[in-house]
């Protein structure tokens, strides 16, 4: 047997499906349902009497049967309101007297039905209108007291057969309605505020002439145990008139709401909630107002077992492992050198974080706080390390732009501004950290020359002399300490810091908007593809890494933007591919780096509103990824130059307001 609302819903679901028999068409196979409406009543003080008639239910038993009734003439299912009537065997009349969901002097279309298992038939459809609905009349509620999420039901007169158009109150709570007949209403207990509640029901907009006493059933906690543990772990309250609907049953530590594992009338399982840090907590079931024990839970306390590594530096990973941690990796914080580290992951046993960047070399303790005002010490220090060492300063002028390479064992750094231009050539020795001049650069007053080394000899080209661009080409033999002119440089000059970049004994020069390869051995230019994108391009970023090329992060002239874009050229197909963007401020004149860890760096830089920068990003091209890294210990400038000697980058010069002549080491990892 079908139950009512399988049937309900069967009728709203499936009208475009049903097999629909109306009044005019008569049957003389009585193996089809057929049915038909006989006769509206109104009756006095509102409300109206509907009958029907079976005529033919052939050999099925009737599944279902009652009336639709509807303001649209086109009375449908889903669309209208209904009355099930239920299951009945054969021919005959049926009535129902319909006192709700009826308005006063409007104009109203009703429509029998009845469902088999194989048809849903319907009858023709009547008029009439209506004189209106009945006031609602309340008799008994039972039971008369119950916990909230309890299932009562209302019994009375004048109630819709749609639960929908039914509201009931608990004072001036609405309960939820789950079943309705025109005498009957079931419905789901609130959480009402008081424990002597009065009942009232609304039915389309009429409200009951009278109400129901009700009372609510309070939860007492009378204990829990253990009253000890951690974060997750299971405690059991015992008590009475626990709620068993999840929507009203609550268990609180302090504010920090509980999972409830199991729930009975008298016990609640609860799992200790992670995001309550105070302890001990007041342990309490939430109704509308707390009802705590006089006990408390006390949560333990964090134990630090071991700390590694012991040795670290800014943005490593340092492993936390214990007991009674947070496993909410937000919940934990910890402390080192007084600096707060970010907590990347967290479980019960183990706390992960990064350590801070710009902590002074040296040692420092640990602290982990998982329970507020109650942090625990690890004591055995950590020794914190800096891929940054201050070397001696360099003896010479101090200024921005200089020319740099290197060879494999020396730095090589001329030219450069200051309130003047110099062409003064320095070498850099980086095994005792001593700076000696070497001969001076044969074309004087170039600023804004870029410098690249091909087989331990050096490069110098562009730039500008006073106003005209220099496409000279000038090498320098570490050897004889000598300079040569070498074959210009075909195409345009610029003195925009366009940077050269060097793969396999050959060097790459962009400059606007083009990009020439020199080959040191034939002492000829080639012509190369150029990143359209990039437009008229410089101070910008260029390293090499393998066998590939990396050009970008710079100021593009056309927009008058500095672009986070970046680029790399593959010599073997002269084709550019755009990687990854840069994520750090947008800036121009950066320094830039490529060491044989495979790893690119770009730092420093200024914005379009000249804030200087000093933060530094690690490019890993596996990955095509970006990650920040320490910052730069010195002060935020732009125009600072960078060299490579080994594994080790050499940073300094540049402006800050003033011109730099510091000198700082880079060792990473």
């Amino acid at each position: 047997m079908k139950s009512k609302s399988l049937i309900k819903a069967a009728i709203i679901v499936t009208f475009s499906f049903m097999a629909v028999r109306c009044q005019e068409e008569k049957f003389t196979d009585k193996g089809i349902p057929e049915v038909e409406i006989t006769s509206i009543k109104l009756i006095d003080g509102g409300g109206a009497l509907f009958e029907g008639k079976i005529l033919s239910a052939g050999a099925a038993v009737i599944e279902e049967h009652g009336f639709l009734w509807s303001t649209d003439e086109n009375v449908s299912p889903g669309g209208s309101e209904v009355v099930l009537l239920g299951q009945r065997d054969g021919i005959g009349t049926f009535t129902c007297m319909v006192t709700a969901d009826l308005q006063k002097d409007t104009n109203y279309y009703v429509r029998p039905f009845i469902v088999t298992d194989d048809y849903y038939s319907f009858g023709s459809i009547k008029s009439f209108v209506s004189g209106g609905g009945r006031q609602p009349k309340l008799i008994d509620v039972k039971p008369g007291e119950a916990v909230c999420g309890d299932t009562v039901t209302i019994t009375g007169e004048n109630f819709s057969f749609t639960p929908g158009n039914n509201t009931v109150y608990f004072d001036d709570i609405e309960a939820r309605v789950l079943a309705s007949s025109d005498d009957e209403l079931v419905m789901v207990v609130p959480a009402a505020e008081e424990l002597q509640i009065k009942v009232s029901v609304t039915v389309s907009g009429l409200a009951s002439d009278n109400m129901l006493d009700f009372t609510m059933k309070q939860p007492i906690l009378s204990g829990f145990e253990p009253n000890t543990g951690t974060f997750g772990d299971i405690v059991t309250l015992t008590g009475t008139n626990f709620s068993l609907d999840s929507l009203y049953a609550k268990v609180y530590f302090n504010t920090a709401q509980a999972e409830i594992v199991e729930m009975t009338r008298t016990q609640y399982k609860v799992r200790v909630p992670a995001q309550n840090n105070i302890s001990p907590a007041v342990v309490q079931i939430k109704y509308f107002n707390y009802f705590s024990y006089n006990e408390q839970f006390t949560l333990r306390q964090a134990e630090i077992t071991d700390v590694s590594p012991g040795t670290v530096r800014g943005g490593d990973s340092i492993r936390i492992t214990g007991a009674n941690f947070n496993p909410v990796r937000e919940m934990n914080q910890v402390l080192i050198a007084g600096r707060v580290a970010t907590v990347t992951r967290s479980s019960a046993t183990e706390v992960v974080i990064i350590v801070p960047y710009g902590l002074s070399p040296g040692t420092s303790g640990l602290t982990l706080t998982t329970l507020y005002g109650q942090p625990v010490n690890w004591s055995v220090t950590i020794e914190f390390v800096s891929p940054w060492l201050r070397l001696n300063d360099f003896p010479g002028t101090a200024r921005s732009s200089p020319a740099v390479f290197a060879t494999g064992t020396h730095g090589y750094l001329g030219c450069g501004h200051n309130t003047t231009v110099f062409n003064d050539f320095w070498e850099y020795t980086p095994a005792v950290d001593q700076w000696r001049t070497i001969s001076s650069f044969p074309i004087n007053n170039l600023y804004f020359a870029q410098g690249f080394a091909v087989n331990e000899a050096g490069y110098v080209t562009l730039g500008k002399v006073g106003d005209s661009y220099s496409n000279a080409l000038t090498r320098y033999n570490p050897g004889t300490d000598s300079w040569v002119t070498m074959a210009q440089k075909p195409g345009e000059g610029s003195s925009m810091k366009s940077p050269p970049f060097v793969i396999d004994g050959k060097a790459y020069v962009m400059a606007a908007e083009e990009m020439y390869c020199y080959d040191p051995a034939s002492n000829i230019w080639t012509k190369r593809a150029y990143p359209a994108e990039l437009q008229y391009f410089g101070s910008g970023a260029a390293f090499t890494i393998g066998s590939k090329g990396y050009v970008g992060i710079g100021w593009i002239h056309q927009q008058g933007i500095n672009t986070p874009m970046l680029f790399e050229y593959n010599p073997s197909s002269n084709t550019w591919t755009r990687k990854a963007d840069f994520p750090g401020t947008p800036r121009s004149n950066a320094v830039f780096f490529s060491l044989p860890n495979g790893k690119a760096y770009v730092g420093l830089g200024t914005t379009l509103d000249y804030t200087y920068l000093n933060d530094m990003w690690e490019y890993d091209p596996v990955s095509d990824a970006w990650n920040r890294i320490e910052d730069f210990p010195g002060t935020a400038r732009y125009s600072a130059v960078a060299f490579t000697v080994g594994s080790k980058a050499y940073i300094g010069f540049g402006y800050d307001g003033q011109h730099r002549n510091d000198i700082w080491e880079f060792s990473p990892h």
